[in-house]
């Protein structure tokens, strides 16, 4: 579950520090966006983020900033928006947990969805239990969700033709490999 929850920080935390350096002025990687572009970035991160006026989801900042850049903004019906909204609704479903009276007739609404998206966790195999959550929560979606935004990211980036801290970053060499 925490890799989940890190997943989805992860991409809430990306694009805030797209935004957050814009407003700052901290342009390292964003040397590649046109001054109106960063200046609107800002603007918006101003009015929303610094003042506490606005709620924006995670992904609705990544389409807005594509917006801002001039750039065509993910289809929401496709991949990969459509899997990191998943994943995001396994992280608010994690967070803000109610407990249900789930049974066969009556599953809980992310478990239709999600079937066959990845492994199911392999210590509820050949229960009764429904997908979601016993059977979905394992390592099977903990590797889905970490690619799923990863890749959302990616492409994000890719689009806005930036390279972001993250893909700076050496893991190899952090890690003492090299």
């Amino acid at each position: 579950m925490n890799s989940i929850l890190s997943a989805v920080a992860f991409l809430e935390a990306a694009i805030n520090e797209l935004y957050q350096d814009a407003h700052d002025k901290h342009l390292v990687y964003l040397e590649n966006l046109d001054q109106s572009t960063i200046s609107i970035l800002s603007d918006f991160w101003g009015m929303t983020e610094q003042e506490n006026k606005t709620f924006v989801s995670i992904l609705d900042k990544y389409q807005l900033a594509l917006r801002f850049a001039g750039k065509e903004p993910f289809k929401k019906g496709d991949n990969p928006y459509q899997d990191a909204n998943f994943a995001i609704k396994i992280r608010n479903e994690l967070t803000h947990y109610k407990p249900k009276d789930l049974s066969e007739n009556n599953k809980h609404r992310l478990d239709d969805t999600l079937k066959g998206k990845f492994n199911e966790n392999k210590m509820m195999a050949g229960s009764g239990n429904n997908f979601y959550p016993d059977k979905a929560l394992g390592a099977g979606c903990t590797e889905w969700s970490l690619n799923s935004v990863k890749n959302f990211a990616d492409e994000f980036f890719k689009k806005m033709e930036i390279e972001p801290n993250y893909q700076r970053v050496d893991m190899d060499k952090l890690a003492g490999k090299t």
